[in-house]
């Protein structure tokens, strides 16, 4: 009898150490897999920028108001390149079936900086080959060139800075991913900057 439940507490001890080492190990997986890359930017107080004044591809004004009760992902680039943009745009594509789930009302712009080839149309074209509400900006060379400065965006030619930035609901600057992220680390950035802002 002694023997039998000596067994019986022996089975218990080796179940117990097993539940809490697989207890830890998740933990532990799971802080280390959902952790934002270390190069995220998320500003200690969100940023107000100056007005803007910009074109949606189909020809409605954009301006900071259009910001306002929406999250918002930005991202400037040229509908002729051949890499940066539409990888860029691919993975927000990727993850933004998911976010919208939790974030409605999120909306996806993509900002020209090229506006004597980027029309309108050609924008509009571009944005739609990734999610039919993804948003094409352009505007005039002036317009384009102050948002740009108020961003800190770096336009040399056609070369330019490719971070993706995000607007929370009340048309502030919040956060910055850097180009080269990958869908699951975008869409982890992303939770990560919204989840104590708003």
């Amino acid at each position: 009898m002694a023997a039998q439940q000596k067994s019986v507490f022996n089975t218990v001890l080796v179940l117990g150490v097993f539940v809490i080492s697989l207890m830890f190990f998740t933990i532990f997986w799971h802080s280390n897999s959902s952790a934002a890359p270390e190069n995220l930017t998320k500003f200690a107080e969100p940023r107000s920028i100056p007005n803007f004044n910009l074109i949606t591809d189909k020809d409605v004004p954009f301006t900071q108001d259009n910001l306002k009760n929406h999250w918002t992902l930005l991202f400037f680039g040229f509908t002729h390149c051949k890499d940066v943009c539409p990888a860029t745009m691919a993975v927000v594509s990727r993850i933004y079936p998911m976010l919208m789930l939790h974030y409605p009302n999120l909306q996806v712009a993509f900002v020209t900086v090229d506006p004597d080839r980027d029309t309108q149309a050609v924008v509009g074209r571009f944005v739609k080959n990734f999610q039919n509400d993804f948003i094409g900006l352009t505007g005039t060379p002036e317009n384009l060139q102050s948002m740009q400065k108020n961003l800190g965006v770096s336009v040399q030619g056609l070369s330019h800075s490719a971070s993706i930035y995000l607007f929370n609901p009340r048309g502030k600057w919040v956060a910055m991913f850097p180009l080269g992220m990958r869908p699951d680390e975008l869409q982890t950035a992303f939770e990560k900057s919204t989840v104590i802002d708003i």
